[in-house]
């Protein structure tokens, strides 16, 4: 796949058909960009769009940074510009999902002219957030080593998604094998 540069960091995309609009699709903490399932990007494709995922820095094939260091929304939003730069989309639809949706905030606070509209989901305007005590634990409790338990590090996952996650959809067995595929992926 395509990676975008944003000076020494390598953000990994994809891209889903040839429109003349683009749609960028933005994930949240953690998430790859697999998160945005190849139908849906399809189907917005077939639609007459240009579909673009990424996986943030720290997530996926993009650029891993060593513990401790630093970076902000800021930052993340010019990864996001780096992948439309190699595209060469001067303007896009953005969308992000928990995360996501801070991060295409700021691009539409530092780079307005490149937004064509903006969808920000299950997010928030700032930091400030406030979680239940269970959505707090998994989104900062960090994974099992998923060679020393594979069972335990996916029953992990899948507990993260059923928290965050709305009970009219539960998880099912391609969830599951969609944790599997992200483990495999990265």
């Amino acid at each position: 796949m395509p990676r975008a540069k944003n000076g020494a960091v390598e953000i990994e995309y994809e891209s889903f058909g040839d429109g003349p609009e683009t749609i960028l699709l933005v994930n949240g903490l953690g998430s790859q960009m697999t998160r945005w399932p190849a139908d849906f990007c399809n189907k917005l494709a077939a639609r007459g769009f240009r579909v673009v995922r990424y996986d943030n820095r720290d997530t996926g094939l993009s650029t891993w940074f060593k513990e401790g260091d630093r970076y902000i929304l800021k930052d993340m939003a010019a990864d996001g510009m780096a992948v439309l730069d190699a595209l060469g989309a001067a303007l896009a639809h953005i969308a992000g999902v928990s995360m996501g949706g801070m991060i295409v905030q700021r691009m539409a606070i530092d780079y307005p002219a490149r937004v064509l509209s903006l969808t920000s989901i299950m997010s928030a305007t700032s930091g400030d957030v406030t979680a239940t005590p269970e959505a707090m634990a998994v989104i900062t409790t960090p994974p099992p080593d998923p060679a020393a338990d594979f069972e335990a590090y996916v029953a992990h996952a899948m507990k993260n998604s059923r928290t965050i996650g709305s009970p009219a959809y539960p998880w099912t067995e391609e969830e599951r094998r969609g944790v599997k595929y992200a483990l495999a992926r990265s």
